[in-house]
Order: structure tokens, then sequence, then C-alpha cells
């Protein structure tokens, strides 16, 4: 049984059953989206391949959960870095291989539309929020020195428009064609 989604299905579970509190009558169950970034992203993998009550599914920088292996019959979208950027953090060939062909892979096999859009520039912990909790992290070389700003507005861009887009229904040109230079992005109807 997987096991890293428990928390999350567990959460689902608790608010599919009226536990009362804040949330109680002001979500919508039938919409529920997934997200997460590095480990988040692998949890957000499992939970998507193994919940149906997940309507789409965002995998920011992540592995991919062995479960997720067939793909996703719901939309889904990898947000991730080309593996030039990989090798500057030191990465190892085997083990930038197996990250983008985990992404890709996937991508390829999703069973509903599916984005797959390459940030290159950016080092891992510039897609998390670390470059505005801690500017210090830019002189130890966790986090890039600058462009850090652009790197969170495309992310936020990409991420708002790829939930509308699959769970309301309304359309943006930004899943179509990268506003951005650095930005490349492919889209499977």
């Amino acid at each position: 049984m997987p096991y890293l989604a428990q928390d999350a299905r567990a959460v689902l579970d608790r608010l599919a059953a009226g536990q009362p509190g804040r949330l109680a009558g002001h979500l919508d169950l039938a919409r529920v989206g997934a997200f997460g970034l590095s480990l988040g992203g692998l949890v957000t993998s499992e939970w998507c391949a193994t919940d149906a009550r997940v309507r789409a599914c965002l995998m920011l920088d992540a592995p991919m959960a062995r479960d997720a292996r067939a793909g996703f019959g719901v939309p889904a979208m990898w947000i991730t870095r080309p593996a030039a950027d990989m090798r500057s953090e030191d990465w190892s060939e085997e083990e930038m291989r197996l990250y983008a062909e985990g992404q890709r892979a996937l991508y390829e096999l999703n069973r509903a539309p599916a984005w797959y859009a390459e940030l290159a520039g950016r080092l891992h912990a510039d897609l998390s929020d670390a470059p505005f909790g801690n500017r210090f992290l830019a002189f130890a070389g966790f986090t890039s020195a600058s462009g850090w700003e652009s790197t969170h507005e495309v992310t936020r861009t990409l991420t708002a428009a790829f939930f509308e887009r699959a769970l309301v229904g309304r359309t943006s040109p930004v899943l179509d064609t990268s506003p951005w230079p650095d930005v490349t992005l492919a889209h499977r109807p």
C-alpha cells in the first residue's frame, strides 16, 4: 500500500466526512487539486496515482512515485528544470536521468491533458519559498542571487492557470505558449 500519501488521504477523508471546523461548508470536494514541490511533489504523484478524488495534479521539480508509473487519468502539470541546471548543483548523471525520465515518461503516458514546463537557469531551491525567507541562502549557493522574483511569477502564473483550467474550466493562453523566453512549455491534449 502506498504510504507517502497517507496523510493527504487522511485529511481528505476527514473533510469528506464533514468534520466541523472553519472549512466546513466552504470546500468543493469534487474539485480537489494536489500540488507539491520536491518531496511534496513525490507525495503528490503518489496521491494522484492512488486516490480518484484528486482531480488535478501539479508536481514541481520532483521525483515520481512508483505507483504513478502508468500515468494519471486527470489533468497534470510538471514544472521542472533542464539537466544543465541540475548539473550545476552537482547532481550525478544517473540522478538527473532518473529524475527527468520519470517526469517525462509520466507526461507522455498521461491519459488526460498534460503540461510540461522547464524553467532554465534556476536552482532547485529557487522554486521554493526559500529565497523569500532567507536571502543569505544565495551567498551559500542554495538559491540564485537574482531572478528568483521572476521564477515565482512564472510558477504562480502557471500554477493558477493550470488549476483554473483543470478544476474550473477557464482557459488561459499562458498554457498554450510560454510568454517567457527562458521557459519551454509542452502540452498534450
